[in-house]
Formats: structure tokens, sequence, C-alpha cells
């Protein structure tokens, strides 16, 4: 989406942004060049579809499986963030690109096309936006690819306000987890939707899913890593002045990716992803292309 945050109204700038994006370009940034990284998406025809193409492209993102809708623009969303840099946003996504693709047969089919892929990733909000005829046949694609060897990482990133209704926002997300490989929760999230108690019992309820490692992401308090062998709370730095929440989860999400697929290890990759996230709750906005 085209993300406008406090700072940027007034100079009326932008950049480009999204939560499954967000964790594709820290993923793309940890990873070396045996890896692509593509991202399943449509945009517009528009001006603003083709600068977020550009910008795609010079991220080292791959950009062949992005369809282009003529006539069709692009989300947008507004961050606004208090003295703490807790966020609000404010979305306008409701006639997007993005949501008309991922609610039409095209979409299934280009995901089906895929060919072997080592990792797919996706969100709860990529659940959310879809309807429900077209979201139970995506897992039955996704169940077919992991039955073929393909990894399954996932996040619920659960949005309330995306959902008609909770029981909605249970069911699918609970359908999601059963065909997880490495899960990317919030704890607060969990709480939310299942009413999971602490980080160890959501583990224990993952692995029981057949999830086979991950990370629960605990907010200021840190991380607790888990892979069915080992479990281990993982404390996070104090930061000194925290700017903007936005992306944290998103950037810790490819970095533990990025580091799980290298080493093997969950307690490593979560002390690689939490420095990323640290870094981006030290600037606006949810990527900070400067670094």
């Amino acid at each position: 989406m085209i993300e406008i945050t406090d700072e940027r109204l007034l100079d009326r700038g932008f950049q480009f942004a999204g939560d499954v994006y967000n964790t594709a370009y820290s993923l793309r940034h940890g990873l070396g060049p045996q890896f692509d990284v593509d991202f399943l998406t449509a945009l517009g025809d528009d001006e603003f579809s083709a600068q977020m193409l550009e910008c795609w492209r010079d991220d080292g993102i791959g950009t062949s499986k992005v369809v282009i809708l003529d006539g069709d623009l692009p989300g947008l969303y507004i961050i606004k963030t208090d003295k703490k840099g807790e966020r609000r946003f404010h979305y306008w996504r409701g006639e997007s690109a993005a949501k008309h693709f991922l609610n039409s047969i095209d979409f299934i089919n280009c995901l089906s096309s895929l060919s072997k892929p080592f990792c797919i990733y996706f969100s709860g909000i990529t659940l959310a936006l879809m309807q429900n005829d077209i979201r139970s046949i995506f897992f039955q694609v996704i169940e077919d690819f992991r039955a073929s060897g393909t990894i399954v990482a996932f996040d619920s990133n659960f949005r309330p306000s995306l959902w008609a209704s909770s029981e909605q926002a249970t069911g699918a997300l609970q359908k999601a987890w059963q065909l997880t490989d490495i899960a990317l929760p919030t704890l607060e999230d969990e709480v939310k939707l299942f009413g999971d108690t602490s980080a160890e019992d959501l583990s224990r309820k993952l692995i029981n899913f057949g999830v086979s490692a991950g990370v629960i992401k605990l907010g200021a308090e840190g991380c607790f890593a888990f892979d069915g062998k080992s479990n281990q709370f993982c404390q996070a730095k104090r930061i000194r002045r925290v700017v903007d929440t936005t992306g944290a989860g998103d950037a810790f999400n490819g970095g533990f990716l990025s580091c799980y697929f290298k080493t093997d290890d969950v307690v490593q990759a979560s002390v690689y992803a939490s420095r990323l996230a640290e870094q981006v709750i030290g600037h606006a906005g949810a990527i900070n292309r400067c670094n």
C-alpha cells in the first residue's frame, strides 16, 4: 500500500509498505543470493502503482508474479503515532487492486502455478481480505504445496476490523495454524483470539497443530523461541527512544526466517530478528530504506 506517516503529512511525501511486503523486504536483505524472494499481488495501471513496482525492484524483490489490473488503484493507509511511538492506522483499501485480485480465481491460478517454492509466507491480513469461498480454495492450495515439501510460514497478525466476526477470524486463523510449519505469532493477538494465557501454552498448542518451529513475539518483553526440542525466552533490548512501532513485527518475521533458513537455530534467529525490529522502531514508517 501507499504509506503516509505523521511526519510526511506536511510535505505530502509517502513510501510503500504493507505487512507481508515488509516481511519480504527484511527477508530479502537477510538472505544470500542463492534465494529469490518474490511477491504475489496485484497493482493498478496508475502512476503510483508504477512507482511501487519500481521501488520493489530496487528493493531486490521479484515482481514477475505481480498482476496489473486496468483501472484499479493500490491501497493507502495513514499512520498516526503517539508520544510513545504507538500507532493508529487509517486504511483505504476496500477497492484496492490487491483485494480485487485476492478474491478472484486468477489469484488461485497464479498461486497454483508456482513451481515448488521453498517457502510460502502469508499473514492473517492476507486471509482477512479474502471471501470465504476463495479462502477455502486458498487453504487447499497451501495444503497441497505443504504436502509436496514447501515450507509454510504464517503470522496471524490479527486486525479485528478486517473480519466480519470473531468467529470467522478464529475459524480461519486456526485452520492456517494447522497448515503452518514456521509460526510467527504475537502473544497479544492469540490471547484476543483464543485466550492463550502464556507463550509456553501457545507454543505447545502450535506444536500439537503440526508446527515444527517458530517464535512468539512478546512486544517490549522480547520473544519466546521454540522448535519442539528446546524453548527459550529472549529478552528485548531496552530502547531509549521509540519513534514508531509500525512494521517492527514484520521486520522481525523476515529477519527470523532469513536467519533460521541459514542456521536452523530458533534462538540465533530470534536474536537477529530482534535487532532488525529494534532498528525499525527508531524511525517513522514500516521500512527504513536508509540502512
